[in-house]
């Protein structure tokens, strides 16, 4: 005799392209200031696990190239 479950099972078996259509609806649903607060909880969410703590300053980056280096291959 087949026992019926105390919890219903709340799911759904998707192919992965189905999956991605299903990620694209649901963040189109979105405004874009939601999907703003997203993305910057999951970038905190990150340099958290990795530094231990979220940093509150940017570190600035770059090098400054001599117009010679551009040129190298160009016309």
């Amino acid at each position: 005799m087949e026992q019926k479950r105390k919890i219903e099972v709340v799911g759904r078996k998707l192919s992965f392209a189905e999956a991605e259509d299903e990620d694209i609806f649901y963040w189109a649903d979105k405004t874009p200031q939601e999907r703003l607060a997203e993305t910057e909880r999951l970038r905190r969410l990150v340099w958290t696990h990795k530094l231990g703590k979220y940093p509150t300053k940017m570190e600035k980056v770059g090098r400054v190239i001599s117009k010679s280096e551009l040129d190298k291959d160009d016309f």
